[in-house]
Order: structure tokens, then C-alpha cells, then sequence
């Protein structure tokens, strides 16, 4: 249980603290913005989740399971959450938002499992 805490912790902090309101209003237009948002979340992550002691010749494969992920699921709500804010449906646009989450959520605990925990 800690360990999905602590998961979930880097995943504010990666994807929130360590996000610029120009990565954060220009990722849904910019493939430029959206790459920066990811690197830079896919190597916070990845070297937070480095106390996890996994091992480290999977270094490189949790990064790019990390990138993958997080890159095509906010290429998609990215643009949907801008779309529905500029239609003023909050409803949607807050949808959106909470669905983004689940999916990181539910993406980084199959990295957990499937990476670290079983290799």
C-alpha cells in the first residue's frame, strides 16, 4: 500500500510541480510543449521511482514505459480538455481531467507490476 502512495505522490509532483503553465497551456497545440511536459515527467518519475529498488539494467525500460504512456494519454485529453473549456462544458472539461488521472494512475501501477515487481 505505501508503495502505491508514494506512486501516486511522484505522479502530482512530477506532473503538476514539475509542469510550466506554458508546457501545461500549450500541449494540446505544440508537439514541442507536449515532448518537454513528458521528458521531463518521465525522468522525474523515473528517477523518484529508483527507491523502489528495482533493478537497474530496467532503468531505461521503466523511462520509456513512463514517456510512452503519459505521451499518447495526454496527446489525446490534452485536446479534448481544450476543446470542451473552450465550448465553456466544464462538466466535460473536468471529465476530461479525472479521466487523464485514472489513466496515469492505472498506467503507472501496471509499470510497477509489470516492470519493476516482476524483472
Amino acid at each position: 500500500m505505501i508503495n502505491i502512495i508514494l506512486i501516486l505522490t511522484i505522479h502530482f509532483i512530477a506532473d503538476f510541480l514539475c509542469q510550466s503553465r506554458t508546457m501545461a497551456t500549450n500541449k494540446s497545440k505544440s508537439l514541442y510543449w507536449l515532448t518537454l511536459h513528458v521528458l521531463v515527467y518521465a525522468t522525474v518519475t523515473t528517477l523518484c521511482w529508483i527507491q523502489f529498488d528495482f533493478n537497474p539494467m530496467i532503468i531505461g525500460w521503466v523511462w520509456l514505459a513512463t514517456f510512452t504512456t503519459h505521451w499518447v494519454t495526454d496527446f489525446i485529453t490534452s485536446k479534448l480538455t481544450t476543446y470542451f473549456y473552450l465550448k465553456n462544458n466544464m462538466f466535460w472539461f473536468f471529465g476530461i481531467v479525472g479521466l487523464d488521472q485514472l489513466i496515469h494512475g492505472i498506467t503507472l501501477l501496471f509499470t510497477y507490476n509489470y516492470l519493476i515487481k516482476t524483472i
